[in-house]
């Protein structure tokens, strides 16, 4: 019976070596962020948010018109299960809703730019703007995009 060596790995062993090695560092630098501002009214009570996924709960947050966003990172599920959803108040409404959902989340929230023939992804940031009227969501966070408007998501009292 001939033995197999093993000082010296096949070329296919070490192909999925590497392959496994650059799955696990891309899943571990890939960031999704969530990134919720208030463009309430100026003097109009503060937005309450709370933000839970299966394994994580945010906590309450507190955010006030025009002042800086409520932003959160974490890495993708290897098995694409990824969603978090957040609980919203303001005067009196409410809204609750995925605001990061991997079934959409690509779509809806990353970034390419065209780098000759292939495209190059430039951010993972799903940008939500609470207004009086709705809950809006962009791939970008400017107010004017090249990139898609911003579309009204939800409005208060969804559920």
């Amino acid at each position: 019976m001939k033995s197999i060596p093993t000082s010296s790995p096949s070329t296919t062993s070490l192909f999925i070596k590497l392959l496994t090695l650059s799955l696990v560092c891309s899943a571990c630098l890939c960031k999704i962020h969530v990134d919720i501002s208030n463009h309430l009214p100026d003097g109009s009570p503060p937005l309450t948010v709370r933000c839970q996924s299966g394994d994580d709960d945010l906590g309450y947050h507190e955010l006030y018109p025009n002042q800086p966003s409520y932003t959160w990172g974490f890495g993708p599920s290897w098995f694409a299960t990824t969603l978090f959803f957040c609980h919203f108040w303001w005067d009196g409404k409410d809204a609750v809703f995925d605001v990061y959902n991997e079934d959409w989340g690509v779509y809806y929230c990353a970034r390419f730019i065209q780098s000759g023939r292939y495209s190059k992804k430039v951010s993972d940031t799903c940008y939500w703007q609470v207004k009086s009227d709705g809950i809006y969501l962009s791939k970008t966070s400017d107010l004017v995009s090249s990139e898609g408007p911003w579309l009204q998501m939800h409005k208060w009292g969804d559920k």
